[in-house]
């Protein structure tokens, strides 16, 4: 079931939270016209008959109050919170009528599950004259509250800026008694998913974030989308599966992971650019595509605005390449920086899950060659996933009624502008009913024990699992009838992406190719000059001595100097690198290191000797 924010009706509660002339006078009748949810005012009948006028006069011995009146009332012509005081200026007590702002009512209280955020959703009339939602944060009212009154006057709310104390002391003294659970970030919330308009499922919940944008639009039809763009998805794996990553979010959190990412790769004018349109119109408009020129933290917060969802960066070459790295790894990690707040303390750490889908001309580890020729870890690699675009027709396999790939490329383009964020929804709405009986932890594990999906080590597993994930996700999305694909085309497609991610490594070093690499370019650079020739009678002099070296080829390290050799690795998985290479030839017991005799004392060395068939 969709709670949609922008349809919730009331008009408040007990006498300071913005009452209606209906509940404080009565009426002879229905009461008053006015709008709700997001519907527009009504055009009165002219058949209807006249109705009898209430006598709105709000008398002396029931102030102070305020009111709210949806349509012109009495001596109260003008719609909106009234507040109803008394003077005391004169010998006797005098009414003093302020018309503070447009129609505003207090719907609910709201909180965080810890206590904090506290708020209050409020329903109010916007300019344009449509009912609008928005769970107000109490903290906006610190201060001259006017953070709060530019919130409000920026979601179309019209207020008399003299009066803009009385807006303050009309929110302080609002108590409605619905309490509602206040979510600061999209996604999962009990068995709901929240978005910033609307909470699909059961929960009394509430999206509260004033800082945040909503992403979430929505243009077009669902027919609109189905047959302007997905039927171009069957037949064409790299589009399907960039749609499949752009659904496979919110099945993070339901299979227990944190986060992927697939990075589109290949040259200019392939059609790559146009998937991550087509992945984008699934959640939301062209402006749902995000570029990778941004700082870590502008990105950590994006992420975090979609979490749960999916992450579209367009470019990589826009990104910094000495700071992608990291910024790998923080978003497929799905945990923000530490920071501190003005006293001191850490604030609370951001924490997001997402699928990144990225795209650019370069692989990651090419785009951080950039930095001093920096090679990326194995765990940066298997976070973004290279995926080739090398397809018969740039990224399409089948071009159906379009000329080319760059008439087809036009047309979806063309088409995503006019038809997005419908599939999300659906896709959502049947994902929170069904998921209680899904098992997808059991269906994401059978499906890496396939043959499609073998890997043989835990980096390769992971990578299998994100690949796989997608293809779990798009064959929901057939088998629910959001997407007019054959069954089974999503996970076919998922496996190629995994076969084409498996060729891309083997241009690419893993961690332990890596380790060995950089312990060969050492050698190769300080071999003669930093480690001294043993049992010989004239020494040379060393310099920043990095160990000794036998004359059958042996190299004896000292800790620090296989620390600078293996720079930007763990010391101990180094090692076992080294080991499992054979490079380490000799070790006492239960070490890796072996105590020698040097320079007439014991030190422990690392016995390290290059083999010619692993370089």
């Amino acid at each position: 079931m969709t709670q949609d924010l922008l349809e919730i009706e009331g008009t408040g509660g007990t006498e300071g939270t913005g009452l209606n002339i209906k509940e404080f006078f009565g009426s002879p009748d229905e009461g008053t016209r006015g709008n709700r949810g997001n519907q527009t005012e009504a055009e009165p009948d002219p058949l209807d008959e006249e109705e009898p006028e209430i006598d709105a006069t709000v008398p002396l011995e029931a102030r102070p109050l305020f009111l709210t009146y949806e349509q012109p009332t009495g001596p109260y012509k003008r719609p909106g919170l009234w507040y109803h005081g008394i003077s005391t200026k004169g010998s006797e007590p005098e009414p003093i009528d302020t018309w503070i702002c447009t129609a505003v009512f207090a719907e609910a209280q709201t909180h965080g599950a810890d206590g904090s955020n506290h708020g209050l959703l409020l329903r109010f009339k916007a300019s344009s004259g449509k009912w609008r939602t928005w769970a107000c944060p109490m903290h906006l009212l610190a201060g001259s509250g006017e953070e709060l009154r530019r919130e409000l006057l920026d979601r179309g709310l019209r207020m008399d800026l003299n009066a803009k104390t009385l807006l303050s002391r009309w929110l302080m003294q609002s108590y409605p008694k619905e309490h509602l659970t206040a979510v600061a970030s999209t996604g999962w919330y009990e068995q709901a998913f929240v978005l910033p308009s609307r909470i699909i499922g059961s929960a009394k919940a509430v999206f509260q974030n004033e800082g945040a944008a909503d992403h979430y639009e929505s243009a077009g039809t669902f027919l609109g989308w189905r047959d302007g763009i997905g039927r171009y998805l069957s037949g064409n794996p790299l589009l399907l599966l960039s749609v499949a990553a752009a659904l496979a979010g919110p099945l993070l959190y339901l299979t227990g992971r944190q986060g992927g990412g697939l990075h589109l790769v290949g040259d200019s004018s392939t059609g790559k650019s146009t998937a991550l349109l087509v992945a984008a119109s699934i959640w939301g408009g062209p402006s749902f595509i995000r570029t990778w020129r941004a700082t870590g933290n502008g990105l950590e917060g994006a992420a975090a605005e979609v979490n749960d969802t999916a992450l579209i960066l367009d470019e990589i070459g826009q990104a910094d390449p000495r700071e992608i790295g990291s910024i790998v790894y923080a978003i497929g990690n799905g945990t923000g920086k530490a920071r501190a707040n003005r006293s001191g303390l850490a604030r609370k750490v951001t924490r997001w899950r997402v699928m990144l889908l990225s795209s650019g001309e370069r692989t990651l580890a090419a785009h951080m060659a950039e930095d001093r020729g920096r090679a990326p870890k194995a765990g940066q690699l298997v976070r973004l996933l290279d995926i080739p675009v090398k397809r018969q027709h740039g990224l399409y396999d089948e071009l159906q009624d379009m000329g080319g790939g760059a008439a087809l490329s036009d047309h979806l383009k063309q088409a995503t502008q006019r038809h997005y964020g419908k599939i999300g929804v659906a896709f959502l709405e049947r994902l929170v009913a069904e998921s209680p009986k899904l098992d997808l932890p059991g269906k994401l594990a059978a499906i890496l024990k396939t043959q499609d999906f073998h890997a043989q080590d835990g980096l390769h597993q992971r990578a299998a699992a994100t690949l796989a994930l997608c293809g779990i996700a798009g064959e929901l999305a057939q088998e629910w009838g959001l997407l007019p694909i054959h069954s089974g085309e999503t996970m076919q497609a998922a496996a190629l992406g995994f076969r084409l991610w498996r060729q891309e490594q083997g241009q690419t070093r893993t961690e332990e190719k890596q380790v060995l690499q950089a312990v060969q370019d050492f050698l190769d650079r300080h071999g003669g000059s930093r480690f001294e020739l043993m049992d010989t009678e004239d020494p040379a002099i060393i310099r920043d001595r990095a160990g000794w070296m036998t004359r059958d080829g042996i190299y004896l390290f000292t800790g620090t100097g296989l620390r600078e050799a293996v720079a930007g690795h763990d010391l101990t998985r180094a090692l076992d690198a080294l080991d499992a290479a054979g490079w380490v030839v000799d070790h006492d017991h239960g070490k890796r290191s072996k105590k020698t005799k040097v320079e007439g004392r014991a030190v422990s060395l690392y016995w390290i000797r290059p083999r010619e068939d692993q370089q």
